[in-house]
């Protein structure tokens, strides 16, 4: 193993970017250098054995090298949905190393048997408690001039007990919403800020919010082409508040920017007359607002909720169609 690994074979499996398919394929059998290593890749297989390998490893055959990277992704595709959608560029580039490293320990094994082993190894960990790719959102600090803005937003917003946490189902009444469901458990914090994880089923996402200011979020999404490790989190690097004090028929905007963006968003929005938040659903206590807020890409309207400190949408208006939504179940711990 030592001698393989002064050859770079972990750099040469990370920089592989062939990913399973013909295309793949094809492209490595007509821009392979020459005849013989052409000969090479038309034969094998994931049944091939690892010796193929660790020849390629040895002389730095990148051509097959990579198409061995395709080989033992096709090894773990087929009739595998964890590998589709709980495999990140994370996962699957160590599935590359461990595969690697499992051929070159054990050349006479099968490419595809080094892989499954790899894959299966790979998969206990993730659906092991405590998993993690990437930080979370409380590992990753704001910007100063950003907690400065937030900090005079919190002093805006209208200050009411809170409960401990709430857990919404929104069910949209068009059916609109990709499984028609979201559910959002709503945590409010001591500082201020409310952290809230929107499960669509098949992802989720959390947010960390000063009122209706997203300060950081985490996408959750699992699958190859979606984001991983530091890629997940998203933060605010800058909002500008343009606001007074929280009152009926007052309004107030705010811009922010984030790191994902390659502009600012702004947004405005209407306070209308508070109503008693049991108006809403009948599990609510305290105050209500109604809000009525617009940016360049979207529209909506709904509450915002004193005890959750969460602008709860009941309507929303954008590129991806019109929605309303309404409670479909809610426990509160208090």
């Amino acid at each position: 193993m030592a001698k393989l690994a002064s050859f770079g074979v972990l750099a040469a499996v990370a920089s592989a970017t062939a990913i399973g398919n013909t295309y793949a394929a094809n492209r490595l059998l007509t821009e392979s250098p020459d005849e013989s290593t052409k000969a090479l890749l038309a034969t094998m297989t994931p049944e091939s054995k690892c010796q193929v390998l660790v020849d390629a490893m040895r002389t730095n055959n990148e051509a097959v090298i990579r198409w061995g990277s395709v080989l033992i992704e096709m090894s773990v595709m087929s009739g595998s949905n964890i590998f589709r959608n709980e495999f990140g560029q994370t996962e699957v580039k160590e599935l590359h190393r461990r595969s690697f490293s499992g051929c070159a320990e054990h050349p006479g094994d099968t490419i595809s048997s080094q892989a499954r082993a790899s894959f299966q190894s790979i998969t206990d960990e993730i659906h092991r408690p405590g998993y993690r790719d990437g930080p979370e959102l409380d590992d990753v600090s704001l910007p100063a001039n950003v907690q400065t803005a937030a900090e005079k937003l919190r002093s805006m917003l209208p200050d009411a007990p809170v409960v401990s946490e709430a857990r919404i189902t929104m069910k949209a009444k068009d059916g609109s919403k990709p499984g028609g469901e979201t559910t959002l458990t709503i945590k409010p914090h001591k500082g201020g800020t409310t952290h809230v994880r929107e499960d669509y089923r098949n992802f989720t996402m959390d947010r960390e919010l000063m009122g209706l200011v997203q300060l950081k979020s985490r996408n959750n999404a699992r699958g190859y082409t979606e984001p991983s490790g530091d890629q997940r989190i998203t933060t605010t690097t800058a909002i500008a508040l343009e606001a007074s004090t929280w009152t009926a028929g007052g309004s107030f905007s705010f811009e922010i920017d984030t790191s994902a963006r390659g502009g600012a968003l702004r947004t405005s929005c209407k306070i209308g007359q508070q109503v008693d938040a049991s108006v809403v659903h009948s599990s609510f206590t305290g105050r209500a607002w109604p809000l009525a807020c617009e940016s360049s890409d979207s529209k909506s309207q709904g509450y915002y909720i004193e005890e959750l400190r969460y602008y709860l949408r009941m309507h929303s208006e954008s590129k991806y169609g019109i929605a309303d939504d309404r409670i479909e179940h809610l426990d509160i711990t208090r």
